[in-house]
């Protein structure tokens, strides 16, 4: 019962009591480097507005960058999980294991 508590307490914590926010990190984890909105928008099938949203969240706390960027096709909105990102879903990933014995 404490690895539930500890594992809702981390979620809490950075915001990712929503499930679609728990989402698009564990996504992002698996992507090295950015990823364009437009691209993470199709794969996830999320409404724009809503990515949109989740990813300004995200960002404010640190768990994702998220900015305009000069790419091949011009200027585009682009997302890159960050160390404390990447930091938080190893964490989560251990509290789940633990939770699972």
């Amino acid at each position: 019962m404490e690895g539930a508590k500890r594992l809702l307490d981390l979620l809490r914590i950075h915001g990712l009591l929503n499930g679609v926010k728990l989402g698009i990190l564990l996504a992002l984890y698996h992507i090295d480097g950015y990823v364009t909105f437009t691209d993470l928008q199709r794969a996830l099938d999320l409404p724009k507005s809503s990515l949109h949203e989740f990813l300004d969240d995200m960002s404010r706390v640190g768990l994702v960058e998220y900015r305009r960027a000069i790419t091949d096709l011009g200027v585009r909105a682009v997302v890159k999980i960050t160390d404390k990102g990447r930091e938080v879903v190893k964490q989560y990933v251990e509290l789940v294991k633990g939770a699972a014995l």
